[in-house]
């Protein structure tokens, strides 16, 4: 007997997102904010479905950037396993994408870059260590990095992909220094790490 799978299909009319625009806000209109985000790449839509709330250029964003709030009708796929799951997901009337790859592929590049914020505060304490002849023996990221900036390193990198503050230890002649990883717990397997290069 073949076992079916259980569908249903969810829309969200109007669903309100803030979107990171690389682009001076003072250059950035409503036309090519609404064309900016409904070419997403792998979520491309009509840019008429976009409507533009508001273009705010905080003094956070940096980078020339702009927070653009918006609306716009999204659907998504769900079915139902061991619970009800999204399969797959919709931006106005572009094409379905799979939820699986897109988180997949999230995941991954998060894994990715947390590496290299790891590697960064890696080369810092090597520096550090070449001038101190130890590394430093703080009680945790914070304290590293308030003795690392901007000597050693700068702009100070205290937390990983997932928002959450990387681990550091040192008894002075090696270091602890790693990412929770994914799942954001101790001991599961997933954790990132680097060691020293001495």
């Amino acid at each position: 007997m073949i076992k079916k799978k259980t569908f249903f299909l969810f829309n969200i009319f109007w669903l309100s997102v803030v979107v990171l625009a690389l682009a001076a806000p003072e250059s950035l209109s409503p036309k090519e904010a609404r064309k900016v985000i409904a070419n997403i790449p792998g979520f491309e839509f009509d840019p008429d479905l976009v409507r533009i709330q508001s273009i705010d250029p905080p003094k956070n964003v940096g980078r020339g950037g702009a927070i653009v709030e918006v609306q716009f009708t999204a659907a998504f796929r769900v079915e139902k396993k061991d619970s009800w799951q999204v399969a797959e997901v919709r931006l106005g009337n572009g094409q379905w994408e799979d939820m699986e790859l897109i988180t997949s592929a999230v995941r991954n590049e998060k894994i990715k870059r947390t590496k290299e914020r790891l590697e960064k505060i890696s080369l810092a304490l090597e520096n550090y260590y070449k001038t101190k002849g130890s590394y430093p023996q703080v009680r945790d990221i914070v304290a590293l990095t308030d003795l690392l900036v901007p000597d050693y390193i700068n702009p100070s990198i205290r937390t990983d992909l997932w928002s959450n503050y990387l681990l550091y230890s040192s008894d002075g002649k090696t270091y602890q220094l790693q990412s929770l990883g994914p799942d954001k717990k101790t001991n599961s397997g997933d954790e990132i790490e680097v060691k020293p290069k001495n």
